[in-house]
């Protein structure tokens, strides 16, 4: 049927589709009509000094409804990068008092003021999410939200004749665990000291640290063993109360809004030793021209690579010189150009693969050969299960694109490797030097594929370990499975309510020395959280809160923690975990 009218013609079809969009816009027009004049919600309440019981003025109170993916810069200058995408806000005044006009609906509450550790209400600890606030229509039960007061270290920097140091940065460290249990030192805070050798170091979130001083003086770049200006000086390493150790480290308990005072520091000048050698191009049998020589070692403290000045290098000799302190280091050698590997193929080689390891100890280094290019290579294949195959640069039937393995190193200062077949049947050939002790990560395997062991040069091992020594032709096997475990949990507290916010951790049982095989995951919103890709055996699943400061928990205390399961091949296992255990 059609409608004529003049010389428009209108089918019935299109009639229903008219009659619709006037419904809809009246109905949105309604609509937007009644939230815009929808009276606020006022949600008030009291900002009260955890200590004191005292108001807090001037505190900034956020009610937001979403986190990342928003930027800084969207959210209130005292929450980055705390808080993200603010919605509404309101100041406290001098009795401690707020008013927020929200619109209805669900909101994540933090408060901020100087002085005081940043909160979020109703996180389980600081640094976790809190609970959500619903907003419902007219008067909110007021909020009393209660903030921790930081604290304040406080001392000065000597050296050995009893004078004070200025232009010293003075760092407190928190130990913290990773989570392979090895023990990390994080930085919480630093300062410099002023001209009379004292420092300050203010909002401090209240716990136990470690303080530490040394490096060079007026310099904010830590490159160490170079020609400096006489107002300039290095200093080793020193931890409070005067010591080298970190074992022997006085701990330093900050309470509170407490100040600790006279926390001193005592530093010795750098000692330097003489290190000096030849580098070789193993292609020429030659010195090397156009060659860099680095150095690097380790720091105290986690996230901190210790850079030292470039060794001088003599192009017609082949001769290098560097000074450095007592500690541990790798000498990495860069080519200009290099070639090396098979069929003619030309590849740079990178820094990390002409680096050697060096212990320094209170003596001179002499006569050290470094020769270049590196000559280790690591070959093998990823062992399929049968009908399964690789495909180079696509999406397989089974297996997504690129699978392979990461080798995360467990030392510091070695890169990690990445290994990826090269051709459909799995295979790969490393023409780099691969030295050192890796843990076996698995990159890109689909979610019911894992590895389930490892053949090296021939012996086969279940654990995800592998020491590779350097100079050496090594073949790896990669054998990968298909149907891995899963585990489905929720978290709980104490009371059988969910957790949101706690980390999961998944280790062998029994626990190793050192942790080959891991997981960890993050309960959402409902508590839950889901483990997969898990090889067949016996494990510990333990569940925690406030990682963010005290890390995961060391190998000790996981061997005492959670709960035990067997994971079977292609089974689920359904679990309740509580927090803390």
């Amino acid at each position: 049927m059609k409608l004529e009218r003049g010389s428009c013609t209108v089918t019935s079809r299109q009639l229903k589709r008219i009659s619709s969009l006037l419904l809809f816009l009246i109905s949105t027009a309604w609509v937007g009509n009644t939230l815009a004049t929808q009276t606020p919600v006022v949600v008030s309440g009291t900002v009260l000094d955890a200590v004191t019981g005292l108001p807090v003025p001037g505190a900034e109170v956020v009610f937001y409804e979403n986190r990342p993916p928003f930027s800084e810069e969207r959210a209130p200058e005292p929450f980055r990068p705390f808080m993200r995408g603010a919605d509404v806000s309101a100041t406290t005044d001098a009795a401690g008092r707020f008013a927020i006009n929200a619109s209805e609906g669900t909101y994540g509450v933090g408060v901020a003021a100087d002085g005081y550790v940043r909160h979020e209400v109703g996180a389980p600890a600081f640094g976790l999410p809190g609970v959500r606030v619903n907003v419902g229509i007219g008067t909110h039960e007021p909020l009393e939200i209660r903030l921790t007061p930081h604290g304040q270290v406080a001392g000065s920097v000597y050296d050995g004749d009893a004078r004070p140091v200025a232009a010293i940065d003075v760092y407190l460290l928190r130990p913290m665990y990773l989570v392979d249990g090895t023990r990390r030192l994080v930085v919480e805070a630093e300062e410099r000291t002023d001209d009379a050798g004292r420092y300050r170091i203010t909002g401090i979130v209240p716990g136990r640290y470690l303080a530490l001083t040394g490096g060079v003086t007026g310099d904010s770049v830590r490159v160490l063993g170079r020609r400096r200006s006489p107002e300039e000086m290095e200093y080793g390493w020193s931890f409070y109360p005067g010591v080298e150790e970190p074992e022997l480290a006085g701990t330093i308990d900050v309470a509170p809004g407490s100040t600790r005072d006279l926390i001193d520091l005592f530093v010795a000048p750098l000692r330097l030793h003489r290190i000096s050698g030849r580098i070789v191009d193993t292609t020429t049998n030659e010195p090397p021209r156009n060659v860099e020589v680095t150095v690097h070692g380790t720091a105290p403290f986690e996230s901190l690579s210790t850079q030292y000045a470039p060794a001088e290098y003599d192009d017609d000799s082949g001769a290098f010189e560097v000074f450095l302190p007592d500690g541990a280091y790798r000498i990495g050698v860069s080519l200009e150009e290099s070639a090396v590997g098979q069929d003619d193929v030309e590849r740079r080689i990178e820094p990390r693969d002409a680096w050697i390891p060096l212990e320094v100890d209170r003596q001179d280094i002499v006569d050290l050969l470094i020769s270049v290019p590196a000559r280790g290579s690591l070959r093998g294949r990823f062992d399929l299960p049968d009908g399964d195959s690789f495909s180079i640069g696509q999406v397989p039937g089974r297996l997504e694109s690129d699978p392979g393995i990461i080798l995360d190193p467990l030392d510091p200062l070695q890169l990690e490797a990445v290994i990826r077949p090269t051709a459909a049947d799995g295979s790969f050939d490393v023409m780099e030097l691969v030295s050192g002790s890796y843990r076996i990560r698995p990159s890109a395997l689909p979610d019911d594929y894992f590895i389930g062991s490892v053949t090296l040069n021939g012996t086969t091992r279940d654990s995800m370990l592998l020491d590779i020594p350097p100079d050496t032709h090594n073949t790896l096997e990669i054998h990968v499975r298909p149907n891995g475990g899963r585990i489905d949990l929720t978290v709980v507290d104490s009371e059988g309510r969910p957790v949101p916010g706690a980390v999961i951790l998944l280790v062998p049982d029994p626990v190793p020395e050192r942790i080959g095989h891991y997981q960890f995951s993050f309960s959402d919103g409902s508590g839950r959280s889901v483990l997969r890709q898990i090889p067949p055996g016996d494990y510990r699943v333990m569940a925690w809160l406030d990682l963010a400061r005290t890390g995961f928990p060391s190998t000790d205390l996981q061997r005492t923690s959670g709960v035990t399961v067997r994971v079977l091949e292609g089974a689920t296992i359904t679990l309740q975990l509580k927090t803390g255990n």
